[in-house]
């Protein structure tokens, strides 16, 4: 699937990573694996994070969410493979891309995900909700689920 590069990883992957009963866990145990054994660095941001721990913990999302200390274990874990970015600062570039994107509702953790990247001149995200990132520009979408066809 990958080459030697550096590849955004959304928040979708580690949580079906987590949790094998949402249905995906084989095909994110095989990105995760292959960034692992293939030593390429796989990048998130804060935001990653706060998605992750905010949907591992709640129990109106996950049936059998996590405790605060079991979600720290596994960020802690996360970590040990994948890097954190930083984030644009500059507000005012974010609301370019609002404005270039007509950016509405829930879209903005999307566009700060696109923001993150472009800031840090990446251009490959992994991830499985590839229909929320198709209308931004000069990135390059893996969906782990076609690739990794259980």
């Amino acid at each position: 699937m990958m080459k030697s590069d550096n590849y955004f990883i959304d928040t979708n992957i580690l949580i079906y990573y987590t949790f094998p009963e949402l249905g995906y866990y084989n095909m994110s145990e095989k990105t995760i694996n292959e960034l692992i054994e293939n030593n390429i660095t796989g990048f998130i941001s804060k935001q990653i994070l706060n998605e992750y721990f905010s949907i591992s913990t709640n129990p109106r999302i996950i049936s059998r969410p996590l405790s605060t200390n079991d979600v720290s274990n596994n960020i802690d874990n996360f970590l040990k493979i994948m890097n954190i970015l930083p984030e644009e600062n500059d507000y005012q570039d974010i609301l370019k891309l609002i404005k270039e994107y007509n950016i509405t509702g829930k879209r903005i953790f999307d566009l700060n995900i696109y923001s993150t990247m472009k800031y840090n001149n990446l251009i490959n995200l992994i991830t499985a909700n590839e229909k929320d990132f198709r209308s931004f520009k000069n990135i390059k979408i893996f969906n782990p689920i076609k690739i990794f066809i259980n």
